[in-house]
C-alpha cells in the first residue's frame, strides 16, 4: 500500500519575524564543504581540494506595497525561515541579503537571495 506524501508546493517565508508573500520559486543550499577532484597532467590523482560553500536561501516574493525593497536590501543579522508544505523547515542564521534585488514591475515580484553563517534543516 502506498502512502501519498506532499513533497513540495506551498510554503511560508519569514525574515526577522515578518511573513512575506511567496510568488514562485524557492531554493535552499545548506552550504558546506565542496570537493573538487585534483587532476594532474596524467589524469585523476584520487585527491581533491576543499572549499566552504556558504548557505543560501533564494525565493521569489511579491512586491508588497507595504514593504520597502530598499529596507529589505539592507537586511543583516536576521534569521530567515522557510517552512515547507511537507513539514520540513530551513533556518538560516545571521542572514543578510547576498545579491542585488531587481523588481519586475510588470509581474510585481522579485527574487531575493539570503546568505548566513549556518543553515539548519528541521525534518518533519
Amino acid at each position: 500500500m502506498s502512502v501519498n506524501v506532499v513533497l513540495g508546493g506551498t510554503a511560508q517565508f519569514v525574515v526577522g519575524g515578518t511573513l512575506y508573500s511567496l510568488a514562485g520559486s524557492m531554493k535552499v543550499d545548506p552550504g558546506g564543504v565542496v570537493r573538487t577532484p585534483a587532476i594532474g597532467p596524467s589524469g585523476p590523482t584520487g585527491n581533491w581540494t576543499e572549499k566552504v560553500d556558504p548557505p543560501m536561501i533564494e525565493v521569489e516574493i511579491f512586491d508588497d506595497p507595504a514593504i520597502s525593497v530598499t529596507a529589505l536590501r539592507d537586511t543583516v543579522g536576521v534569521t530567515v525561515q522557510l517552512q515547507m508544505k511537507n513539514g520540513k523547515a530551513w533556518l538560516l542564521r545571521n542572514a543578510f541579503v547576498a545579491d542585488k534585488i531587481d523588481v519586475d514591475t510588470v509581474a510585481g515580484k522579485y527574487q531575493i537571495k539570503f546568505s548566513g553563517t549556518s543553515c539548519q534543516e528541521i525534518l518533519a
